[in-house]
């Protein structure tokens, strides 16, 4: 009796075991996958910091949607103001409407930087976090930006700006010293007077550039196309150099040349400024215009 008393009790003790695991597993495959992002949630947001700004420097870092930057005279712009708006897309309302607030845009400001910063879940378990930016700032201030997932314009930077892009566009006109990188995508330098520096791994680089006295442009391409316009009057020294491609300049009087098919160096003018151009798979055209 004891013995079957005993084995009884084993017996339920075994139930109960494999029941408990049974929910656990239960528990973790209820997990909510979004199938789709059909529906969405969505709040707009502004913030306003009025002068004087007490900040030198503006840093957004975003991870997905889209952030337009204008800049202003600083004697004509009111406030800074930073708004847009925040959107989670999902495969029902009712998912949207309930992870809205994982989503939030967070600012921090000290006497050195004005920062705005994109949080967000890890893992989007399927949903689609995106916000965007639409923001106003003193042409005086520095900028810095990086994007993981959607386009990026500046415009009418004044001063300097650094901004990075891993999948998107990137935008930049204005005058000043730009520092542009993107992985994935085009690198738009428009109508830009000063210095540039950029960088493309996948996609390529356009530039329409007014080279100062002593101005710099640095433009590197790992797989696709470099397309510059400059004055014909630009004075640089120039290098362009490809792996896989081809280089061609026009309109331009370039001294002291040398020519080869992957490179062509020379100089423009007096060689006063420098502009250094390569891609490893790709072409180079670069086009003087009066």
């Amino acid at each position: 009796m004891k013995f079957a008393h005993n084995l009884l009790i084993c017996s339920l003790l075994a139930l109960l075991l494999c029941f408990a695991v049974s929910c656990n597993d239960d528990d973790e495959n209820n997990g909510h996958y979004a199938g789709n992002t059909n529906y969405s949630a969505s709040e707009e947001f502004e913030y306003s910091f009025l002068p004087p700004y007490q900040t030198t420097s503006f840093i957004l870092d975003a991870v997905s949607g889209q952030a337009s930057i204008h800049f202003f005279p600083d004697a004509g712009l009111d406030s800074i103001v930073v708004s847009g708006e925040r959107r989670v897309e999902s495969d029902s309302q009712a998912d949207a409407d309930e992870h809205l607030g994982d989503l939030q845009v967070i600012f921090t400001k000290t006497t050195e930087s004005l920062r705005f910063e994109t949080e967000q879940p890890d893992q989007s378990e399927g949903r689609n976090y995106i916000v965007e930016y639409y923001i106003e700032l003193p042409e005086s201030m520095l900028l810095t930006v990086s994007q993981v997932n959607g386009p990026v314009w500046i415009h009418d930077m004044a001063n300097s700006a650094t901004a990075s892009v891993v999948n998107g566009s990137l935008f930049i006109s204005g005058s000043g010293h730009a520092i542009g990188s993107i992985v994935n995508g085009i690198l738009h330098f428009e109508s830009f007077e000063g210095s540039v520096t950029g960088s493309s791994v996948n996609g390529g680089i356009t530039a329409e550039v007014v080279l100062p006295e002593s101005g710099v442009c640095d433009l590197h391409v790992t797989n696709g196309n470099i397309g510059l316009e400059i004055p014909a009057t630009t004075s640089a020294a120039f290098t362009a150099t490809v792996v896989n491609g081809r280089i061609a300049y026009s309109n331009l009087t370039l001294g002291n040349a040398t020519i080869s098919p992957t490179s062509v160096v020379g100089l423009l003018g007096t060689g006063d400024g420098d502009i250094a151009l390569s891609t490893t798979n790709g072409n180079i055209a670069v086009t003087g215009h009066d």
